[in-house]
């Protein structure tokens, strides 16, 4: 079940795609606009990097044709600039050690190719989840 705000009033969140595939940016870009998100796309690893330390996406979608370690290295930079969500979209090749993504601060791994509704469905779900749960970088107290 993916739970929706019908009342329109989305806080209109960042989302972060950072993808060399113009094909799929506008896909993105697409459907996420259609839901009342704001797309912020890049095409260059590093400017993704810059542009998720200015605004703190809420998500980012990664879709590089990276090595394994240069992929593993762009998720732990991209952890360290936001709390959002990170779905990495990644060929066969590059899933080798799934739990590798995971340890460097990737929230799902996803193998290409995708179904881009699929997708969707996710980061939506994703986003949701965010509104219910405390941000990973907020203390909590927690009194016994």
């Amino acid at each position: 079940m993916v739970a929706w705000n019908s009342s329109g009033a989305n806080k209109m969140q960042n989302i972060l795609v950072i993808s060399k595939d113009e094909e799929m940016l506008n896909v993105w870009t697409t459907f996420f606009r259609e839901k009342n998100y704001q797309v912020i796309c890049e095409k260059n690893p590093n400017e993704g990097l810059q542009t998720s330390r200015l605004l703190t996406p809420a998500l980012i979608i990664i879709d590089l044709d990276l090595s394994q370690s240069e992929y593993l290295e762009f998720c732990r930079q991209i952890r360290s600039t936001t709390n959002g969500s990170i779905l990495v979209l990644a060929s066969k090749n590059n899933e080798s050690d799934i739990s590798n993504y995971y340890q460097v601060g990737a929230d799902e791994l996803i193998t290409k190719p995708v179904n881009p509704m699929a997708v969707l469905i996710k980061a939506i779900t994703r986003l949701a989840r965010q509104e219910w749960i405390t941000p990973r970088k907020e203390v909590v107290q927690v009194h016994v």
